[in-house]
């Protein structure tokens, strides 16, 4: 549906009567967005690896290429939601948290995957020219990991406290907790090796 639209379509239809796409939706297109970039930067540093690492890096490319194709679905799927008004309320609201903390959640395994590659084959950031690539990247992840999180919150005052709101309650504050952390951690590597004196 949105996904064929072009950018301009897309965002003159968020600002039309019809509120759709919303927030949820917009999210999932940021955390694409983000995706992209990291994608361009890893397939940038590929060819500088040995073949063991170019191996390795392969694997996490096509894990962040799966993440991917994820976001780019609940694009749709977060609008979907608020069309199908035929069903309950309950179930309605149940799927307003789910999709915006499944968006977190892909956001926290790409954080974990940048992670992965300065651990175990290395981010080449220095004299990089796509450093900013990265940069952009992962100030985008959190971006929409955070803002996601807020659509959790948002949506559970309306969902009946019980098994699911305190399972989504404690993923929740999880994902704020190790997605910050993640986040620092990358953003620690980024200043030192591409901002230093």
């Amino acid at each position: 549906m949105y996904l064929e639209k072009s950018i301009k379509e897309y965002t003159d239809l968020m600002i039309s009567e019809s509120s759709y796409p919303g927030s949820e939706s917009s999210l999932a297109l940021t955390g694409t967005l983000a995706t992209s970039l990291i994608l361009f930067y890893f397939k940038s540093i590929y060819e500088k690896k040995n073949e063991e690492k170019k191996l390795e890096l392969k694997k996490i490319i096509k894990k962040i290429k799966i993440i991917k194709t994820e976001l780019m679905q609940a694009v749709d799927e977060a609008t979907e939601i608020y069309k199908k008004e035929s069903k309950p309320k309950e179930v309605l609201l149940k799927e307003a948290v789910i999709i915006p903390l499944l968006i977190a959640q892909k956001c926290n395994n790409l954080l974990e995957l940048i992670i992965a590659v300065n651990d175990n084959i290395g981010l080449e950031l220095n004299n990089n020219k796509y450093a900013c690539d990265l940069f952009v990247g992962v100030y985008k992840i959190r971006a929409c990991l955070v803002s996601s999180l807020f659509c959790v919150e948002n949506n559970l005052q309306e969902l009946e406290k019980g098994d699911l709101s305190n399972f989504i309650r404690e993923e929740k504050e999880n994902l704020i907790n190790t997605g910050e952390q993640n986040y620092n951690s990358i953003l620690n590597t980024i200043n030192t090796n591409v901002f230093k004196e």
